[in-house]
This record gives C-alpha cells, sequence and structure tokens, in this order.
C-alpha cells in the first residue's frame, strides 16, 4: 500500500504481515532482501521509497541501501554522505541514542526544521515530505537507519494522471512543462517506488 491509493486505515492483516516479514526473512543475504523488507514494511506505512545509511562513532557516514535511487543518487545519498548527514536530525537523534526503535523525522526536527540550512539546501530539494526511520544498532558502535519516504504532493498527481491513462505529451500538456520534465519527473517516481515500467506501477496500485 502507499499514499497514492490513500493511507492505511489500521493495522494490516495479521497473516499478511507474518507473510510478508516470512518472505522478508527467507530473503535475508541475497538481492531481494531490500525489495521484500519495503514490500513488508508498506504494510505499517504508506511508503514510496527506502533508503539506508550507517553512521560510525568517528563522525563518518556510509551507504547502506540506496540502489534504486539511481536517478536521483547525486541529489539525495552524495551530496548528503559529503557532509550535510551531519546536520541530519536523524544523525543527531541515532548519534545521541542508538537504541533500536522507529522514530519519526517531525519527532527528532527542531522546530524550526524548515528555516534550517539543512532543509534548505538539502532536504528541500529531494522533494521528500514526510519520513519515517528504523534505527538498527551495528556491529563496533555503528547504528543503521533505514528511511521510508512519500512521494511529493506533484508527484503523487503525476502518478494519478498516469493511472488515469495520461501519455507523456499529454501530461506535459496538462502539467504545462516540456516532455523532458515529465520524463525526469516519471524516472524519479519509478526509483522511489522501486519499479521500471507503467505496468508496474498499475499492480503497485490496484493490489
Amino acid at each position: 500500500m502507499d499514499s497514492v491509493s490513500g493511507p492505511p486505515t489500521g493495522d494490516p492483516p495479521f497473516a499478511a504481515w507474518n507473510t510478508a516479514v516470512a518472505i522478508a526473512a527467507d530473503a535475508i543475504g541475497t538481492c531481494l532482501f531490500p525489495g521484500s523488507l519495503l514490500a513488508a514494511l508498506r504494510l505499517l506505512a504508506p511508503a514510496q521509497m527506502m533508503n539506508g545509511f550507517f553512521y560510525t562513532p568517528d563522525g563518518r557516514a556510509f551507504d547502506l541501501y540506496n540502489e534504486s535511487l539511481a536517478a536521483d543518487r547525486a541529489l539525495i545519498v552524495d551530496r548528503y554522505l559529503a557532509g550535510a548527514f551531519v546536520l541530519d536530525p536523524f544523525h543527531t537523534a541515532v548519534m545521541a541514542d542508538g537504541r533500536p526503535r522507529m522514530i519519526a523525522m517531525d519527532a527528532c526536527a527542531p522546530d524550526n526544521f524548515t528555516q534550517t540550512e539543512y532543509y534548505r539546501l538539502h532536504y528541500a530539494p529531494t522533494r521528500i515530505v514526510d519520513e519515517l526511520g528504523f534505527v538498527i544498532p551495528l556491529a563496533d558502535r555503528c547504528v543503521g537507519v533505514l528511511s521510508l519516504s512519500r512521494l511529493t504532493p506533484r508527484e503523487v498527481e503525476i502518478v494519478t494522471l498516469i493511472l488515469k491513462g495520461h501519455s507523456t505529451p499529454s501530461l506535459a500538456a496538462v502539467l504545462r512543462c516540456a516532455p523532458n520534465t515529465v520524463k525526469v519527473h516519471r524516472r524519479r517516481i519509478y526509483a522511489k517506488l522501486a519499479i521500471s515500467s507503467q505496468a508496474e506501477l498499475f499492480r503497485l496500485f490496484w493490489r
């Protein structure tokens, strides 16, 4: 489930959750694990994108899982690892307390978060509108964070139009932008949803 079809109305069915977790557990150590884990977590939160980083006690950050972000890697991953992570509220929170838990961005960000340099120079350009972090203690006092993010309102609008049958030229006309801009949006949406085709988008929406 994801925010394209609306937020969940209650807890996921116990059997569905158990099945999804079992599939993810069976996939540990394989290339199928991240996608299986995301499918399970989507039963709990309407997320469209999962990415992960881990932090070391000596103040460094490393890529844990960001394979689905190829289109936006320079913006979301490379710039973050180059130093933006130091200002990330998630980084501050987990380095102060590395206990395993789930935290929301609005619970650890300062009340003036949208006025900070981190928000202006890094967070806002990524177009991430909400975020949940799963804190995972690792060996040697390192801490990992898996982050779930949602599509922006603009991206939700584009997905809705795609699902209604609009082609790229039609989307460009409705949105009053160039067809190449539509293609860029589509690539970013597919990356966030970990899909590669319009057929997969339809299956994701209707499942």
